[in-house]
């Protein structure tokens, strides 16, 4: 039997956000999954100070890439999914 495709969005509990030493984020989410932003991406997400109960929105783009969009930044990134 076919696994349907998962709905878009997908939001999920931020369990820590951390930058790269190139600026990028790395996004743990509470499903397990790790999302690094893509270098080639060069969008600056500003975090707030206080992170408790912040949410990501992940979306499926064009030509099979995503997104995240982090509660409380009104900015999004594309990412890829390490873990």
């Amino acid at each position: 039997m076919a696994r349907s495709p998962p709905a878009w969005p997908i939001p999920s509990a931020v369990l820590s956000i951390e930058r790269t030493s190139r600026g990028k984020l790395v996004v743990e989410l509470d499903n397990g999954q790790v999302w690094h932003q893509l270098d080639s991406d060069n969008t600056i997400v500003p975090l707030p100070d206080e992170r408790s109960g912040m949410t990501a929105e992940t979306r499926e783009r064009m030509l099979g890439s995503t997104s995240i969009e982090l509660s409380g930044t009104g900015r999004s990134f594309r990412a890829t999914r390490i873990r």
